[in-house]
């Protein structure tokens, strides 16, 4: 007998990796990617699309036209050499690069679109920079529809001077939020918000906090990566039973 509930525990303790480790999903690193301008940057791990958010429009005198681009930047949580980030901005005429003073708030940044079917206790981790002219706060979104995009965690503040703020985490678990898990339609946001407070509240405003002048400023995203916990199988969760039944009766 006692040969046989410990097998059922080796089992048990061999399944035991299915449950309790976190495996990357989709992430986007961007460092097989070119220098290059890249709208829609493929993730370095799973699948998904990437794609950046407001920068065409016509709140300056020109029309802004979407140019994010892929350029080495180091500072964020990459190699310390070569490192390469995402910078969302438009073309940049000398009129504006796509970050207006005038735009919604929410409305410009970036999205990432990732199932997590086969996935539960989803985290989403990122590396963000505003430059010193970029728009200071930001704001994480998600959805569970693909239509409707909802705030969560708390408005995030960009550094006194120009740098990566690194290893940002949302944890959809543990925030409480509903339909995260195994949803084929679930997406990211990372946006630009208003200031809370201060002089300017209620504006977009600079790493200074002063309003943004619409002509320059923009924002370098990296290590974006939405991971999650395998969901077991019912077979696992079956041999899991089975265990805990052969366990109980040995001891008893």
């Amino acid at each position: 007998m006692f040969k046989r509930a410990a097998l059922v525990a080796s089992v048990v303790v061999g399944l035991g990796g299915s449950f309790s480790g976190a495996a990357v999903v989709t992430a986007w690193n961007f460092e097989e990617l070119a220098t290059a301008i890249n709208n829609a940057p493929t993730p370095s791990v799973g699948s998904g699309v990437a794609q950046p958010l407001g920068m065409t429009n016509t709140f300056t005198t020109l029309p802004s036209v979407t140019t994010a681009d892929v350029l080495v930047n180091l500072g964020s949580t990459g190699p310390a050499v070569g490192n390469k980030a995402w910078r969302i901005r438009s073309a940049g005429t000398g009129i504006g690069n796509g970050w207006a003073a005038a735009a919604p708030q929410y409305t410009q940044g970036a999205q990432f679109l990732s199932s997590t079917v086969g996935f539960e206790n989803v985290v989403l981790t990122y590396d963000w920079q505003p430059t010193s002219m970029g728009v200071k706060h930001q704001q994480a979104q998600y959805t569970v529809d693909g239509l409707t995009w909802t705030n969560v965690g708390p408005v995030r503040v960009g550094p006194a001077t120009e740098g990566f703020v690194n290893g940002l985490t949302v944890d959809f678990a543990a925030l409480g939020v509903a339909g995260v898990s195994d949803n084929a339609l679930f997406g990211v946001r990372i946006v630009s918000a208003f200031a809370p407070d201060g002089a300017n509240a209620g504006q977009y405003v600079n790493l200074a906090g002063n309003v943004i002048n619409s002509t320059s400023g923009n924002w370098r995203l990296d290590s974006i990566v939405i991971s999650g916990t395998v969901i077991p199988e019912p077979a696992s969760l079956g041999l899991l039973g089975l265990g805990s039944v052969v366990l109980l009766r040995r001891r008893a």
